[in-house]
């Protein structure tokens, strides 16, 4: 978290259209920040990612499971899609507007959920990555960034 290297350390709304990421301007010029929405109840861990993946330079927006996370999954393209496992069952809507947009917009889905939920994921291939909780930041940014490399590669092919 090296704030003096340019990158944004605040976290912003999604702007309306179909980006997947955010214009920013640093002491370095204009940059593109990767969006990522977090669909998770707002609390102590979930507000520390939030800000951390700010500080690692990923625009963040946190969405408690409700109709407006349906709703704004459906009007977003946002660069990956967390969601907390925890909070969300596979038969929900919420669940359900994720699969649509990971199908529809090509958008990966990582799911975050604690270890003892590992069994019931099976096989599934309804998500591209998983980060068990207790969260480390440092995994939660590597397994976004190898997504986000995945998704260039096959956006570029």
């Amino acid at each position: 978290m090296n704030q003096g290297n340019g990158r944004i350390s605040e976290t912003s709304r999604f702007a309306s259209g179909d980006t997947r990421s955010k214009r920013a301007n640093t002491s370095q010029g204009t940059v593109n920040l990767p969006r990522v929405l977090l669909i998770a109840s707002s609390g102590g861990p979930i507000s520390k990612l939030k800000m951390e993946l700010a500080h690692e330079g990923f625009d963040c927006l946190v969405l408690p499971p409700n109709n407006e996370a349906v709703k704004q999954i459906a009007e977003q393209s946002p660069a990956v899609l967390l969601l907390d496992l925890d909070e969300v069952t596979v038969d929900s809507k919420i669940w359900e507007s994720a699969q649509t947009a990971r199908q529809e917009k090509q958008i990966p889905v990582i799911a975050l959920l604690h270890k003892h939920k590992l069994n019931g994921l099976g096989s599934s291939t309804d998500i591209d990555d998983f980060v068990v909780k207790p969260l480390e930041l440092t995994e939660v940014v590597t397994r976004i960034e190898r997504i986000l490399k995945q998704d260039k590669k096959v956006s570029d092919e």
